[in-house]
C-alpha cells in the first residue's frame, strides 16, 4: 500500500488505486484536512484507509467507519463527484474523532449525516418538484432512525442538506461551531446545541412548514399548467355549442320578398 501523510495525519490507499487518481486526491484530502482541523479544533489521531473502487454499477458513492484505531473511506466514484464525495466523508472522519475524544458513545443520524451534506454542500434538487404526498411523507429527517430505502434514499441526503442550509441561515453554523459542540459536551443534547439563543423545534417546524407550502403551491403550478389548456379548449366548446342552439333557421322567401330575389348576390 502507498503510504502519504502530512502533519498529523496518515492516510494510504489500496494497492488497486492507480497514480494518477492518488496524484488527484491527495491535495483534495490536504486542503479539507486543513479547513476542517481549523473548524473541529483538532487532528485524526489514527490513519486512514482509502479504498477507490472504480466499478461502480450505481453511481457515485461513499462510506466512512471507524474501528477505535483506524478510519476506512470507501468510495466509488464518479471522477466529477471526487471533490464533493470526499468532504462528505472527511466530515464523518472528524465526527468520529471527536465524539471519540470526548467518550460520547452515539450520535442521532441526522446529526451525522447534516454536518456532511452541509459541509459537502450537498444538492437539493431531489426534492425541488416531489409532490405534498411525498414531501409529507419523507420530510421529517429528525425522527428517522435508519437510511430509507429506494428513491427516498437520494432525497434523505437533499432533505436534510436543505435543512441544514436553512439552519445555518438562521444560527451561523461555522461561527457558533465551537460552541455548539461545547454544548454538546455539557448537555449531550444535539437538538438544543445546534441552536443557540433559539427553539430548535421552532426553526425545525418553520422550515417543514415552509417546505411543504412550496411542494404544494408548485404542485397546484404544475397542474394547471396541463390543465389549463384543457379547460380553455371545453369552456369554447361549451360556448360554441350554447351560440348554436341560440341560432334560427330563416325563411329565405320572407327575405326575398322583402329585399328581393337574388338580393344576395348585390354588394
Amino acid at each position: 500500500m502507498s503510504l502519504c501523510g502530512f502533519a498529523r495525519l496518515n492516510y494510504s490507499y489500496d494497492r488497486q488505486t492507480p497514480l494518477y487518481l492518488q496524484n488527484y486526491i491527495n491535495p483534495l484530502i490536504e486542503s479539507n484536512y486543513e479547513e476542517l482541523r481549523e473548524l473541529w479544533g483538532i487532528d485524526l489521531e489514527y490513519p486512514v484507509e482509502i479504498t477507490i473502487e472504480r466499478k461502480r454499477q450505481l453511481g457515485a458513492s461513499g462510506e466512512a467507519s471507524f474501528d477505535g484505531g483506524t478510519y476506512y473511506l470507501f468510495m466509488t466514484p464518479v471522477t466529477e463527484t471526487i471533490p464533493s464525495l470526499l468532504r462528505h466523508e472527511m466530515m464523518h472522519l472528524f465526527t468520529f474523532q471527536w465524539l471519540y475524544s470526548n467518550n460520547i458513545e452515539s450520535a442521532p443520524l441526522w446529526f451525522l449525516e447534516g454536518l456532511a451534506v452541509w459541509y459537502e454542500k450537498h444538492s437539493t434538487k431531489n426534492i425541488e418538484k416531489l409532490n405534498p404526498v411525498s414531501m409529507m411523507d419523507e420530510i421529517d429527517v429528525i425522527n428517522r432512525k435508519e437510511y430509507p430505502a429506494g428513491d427516498a434514499f437520494a432525497r434523505y441526503y437533499s432533505f436534510l442538506a436543505d435543512f441544514f442550509i436553512y439552519l445555518d441561515s438562521k444560527v451561523g453554523l461555522e461561527e457558533h461551531f465551537n460552541q455548539i459542540l461545547n454544548n454538546i459536551k455539557e448537555t449531550g443534547d444535539f437538538k438544543a446545541a445546534l441552536t443557540p439563543g433559539k427553539e430548535f423545534k421552532t426553526v425545525y417546524s418553520n422550515w417543514k412548514r415552509n417546505k411543504i407550502i412550496f411542494s404544494i403551491f408548485s404542485f397546484i403550478t404544475l397542474q394547471l399548467s396541463w390543465a389549463l389548456p384543457a379547460l380553455v379548449v371545453i369552456f369554447m366548446g361549451i360556448y360554441i355549442l350554447i351560440r348554436r342552439r341560440n341560432i334560427k333557421d330563416i325563411n329565405i322567401k320572407d327575405l326575398e320578398r322583402i329585399y328581393g330575389k337574388g338580393y344576395w348576390k348585390k354588394d
